[in-house]
């Protein structure tokens, strides 16, 4: 439905408006797996691709994956693929906006946009040229109303609500831009005349009359409206001359793109992630495992290491320098108990008594 653009007041300036519109158990037990042995673990083989042969320590034989997790998963991202899509192309619109483009009217031809209940606007036909330009331009048909405060002071508390009313009341489309002007019948005794103006845009002129750009129209309608030389009629057709010029233009990139392509970026490396560690899952998930010893000949070769060689220090001796070669009968020999010396020995000179005499 149309929605509030903005609009001014003789004593408060211009103002936006909203430029939105509105349409109606419990766990099992964990399985621990690693590429070395722990405690409790079970040694598991399988074959790779290319038929190399690899091992994996594990506390319970590994289950294989179904074909229906790999479909589960695909459906649950889908949607978390579309909304990176989505945030993708809306961060490169945000950044490199295009041209806007003229709508194509739904509605029925107008003979006048102007509706002058106060008698304000002098130049009809002049303003009347220069709404059919912007139409012509836009595709949006333009349209001015003026009214006295009394048309709607009794039954709305603001201008903004009886111009959303007029706007529905009269337009059955949403390619509309309905500027409303609002006076008082006679001034006050200080002679002051409170005026006041808003606009109303049906939702089908967003992408030409952007939040910017409305902005700039405000401004210079506000300040036509200001100058004491201009009548009410001269006001809206400078305002509206001025606006051709630029209401077709492409609209500049907003820096708030940046944030999207950071925040898309991150999204869909993220996705990526999750992706590449559902496929491999699933992929690991499906090999031939084939429980063997802990023992296994081939230990050696998968950087694992077998428990009974692992702490046996009878082919191990820390004393022997690099260029002995292991003998069995030494190592006995070595640390038997002939070979210990006594201390009571009387051969053995006490450090303390030599450093002593």
């Amino acid at each position: 439905m149309p929605h509030h653009s903005g609009g001014g007041s003789h004593s408060g300036g211009s103002h936006g408006g909203s430029h939105r519109g509105s349409r109606g158990g419990s766990s099992g037990p964990r399985i621990r797996t690693s590429t070395r042995p722990f405690v409790g673990a079970r040694c598991f083989r399988y074959h790779d691709s290319h038929g190399s042969e690899h091992f994996i320590y594990s506390s319970a034989a590994p289950q294989k994956v179904p074909f229906i997790f790999l479909i589960i998963m695909f459906f649950f991202m889908i949607p978390f693929v579309i909304a990176g899509g989505v945030m993708g192309v809306t961060a490169f619109k945000t950044l490199f906006p295009s041209a806007p483009k003229p709508l194509k009217p739904e509605y029925s031809a107008v003979s006048s946009h102007i509706e002058d209940n106060v008698g304000v606007i002098g130049n009809e036909s002049e303003l009347e040229d220069t709404l059919r330009d912007f139409q012509e331009k836009t595709g949006i048909c333009p349209y001015i109303v003026t009214v006295y405060d009394f048309f709607w002071s009794d039954n709305y508390t603001s201008l903004a609500d009886f111009a959303m009313d007029y706007y529905l009341g009269s337009f059955s489309d949403e390619q509309h831009f309905l500027v409303m002007f609002s006076r008082p019948e006679k001034p006050d005794e200080n002679n002051f005349v409170e005026w006041r103006w808003d606009a109303i845009q049906g939702d089908d002129t967003d992408p030409i009359i952007t939040e910017a750009k409305f902005k700039r129209f405000s401004y210079l309608l506000q300040e036509e409206f200001n100058k004491d030389d201009s009548s009410i009629g001269e006001a809206f057709d400078l305002t509206f001359s001025k606006t051709n010029r630029f209401i077709m233009d492409k609209t500049k990139g907003n820096s708030y793109g940046w944030f999207l392509v950071f925040f898309t970026v991150m999204w869909d490396g993220i996705l990526l992630i999750i992706i590449f560690s559902v496929f491999k899952q699933y992929k690991n998930g499906r090999r031939d495992y084939e429980e063997v010893p802990m023992d296994h000949p081939n230990s050696s070769n998968n950087n694992s290491h077998n428990y009974d060689n692992y702490y046996n220090y009878d082919n191990y001796d820390k004393y022997d320098t690099p260029d002995e070669k292991f003998d069995s009968s030494l190592h006995e020999n070595k640390y038997s108990g002939s070979n210990v010396v006594d201390a009571s020995d009387n051969s053995i000179i006490d450090d303390t008594d030599k450093y002593n005499s």
